[in-house]
């Protein structure tokens, strides 16, 4: 997995968050997945595919809301340090609202580590 490290992180930390992105988040909107031969799929076409195994490796970005699979999250406060993206969220999952921290891992403005898996934006 590549970082951002050296020049590239000081220079994303020292440029003030909403001069870098309009949107919440440092990366462009879209579906994004660990498994990128499966982009152009459905959520259905996927899991006929893999079965159950696509909620781990579906992520979607829309503006300021983060979905997975399962859950559709309202992206608040974002903070970035090196390349640490970390963000509030008020996540739906079948009814039920959770308040989570989520921390990813800038890898580019197409792509994010988290939990140890790269996703990359589809298309």
């Amino acid at each position: 997995m590549r970082s951002l490290t050296g020049l590239g992180a000081l220079m994303l930390a020292a440029i003030p968050f909403n001069a870098l992105h309009a949107d919440p988040l440092p990366f462009r909107d879209g579906v994004y997945l660990s498994q990128p031969e499966l982009c152009g799929l459905s959520i259905s076409e996927m899991t006929n595919r893999i079965g159950d195994e696509v909620h781990y490796i579906y992520q979607e970005i829309d503006g300021a809301v983060f979905r997975g699979a399962e859950a559709q999250c309202d992206i608040g406060d974002v903070s970035i340090s090196g390349d640490r993206v970390r963000f509030q969220a008020s996540c739906d999952m079948e009814g039920m609202i959770n308040r989570e921290t989520i921390e990813l891992v800038y890898v580019s403005d197409s792509a994010f580590q988290s939990g140890g898996t790269v996703f990359q934006r589809c298309g």
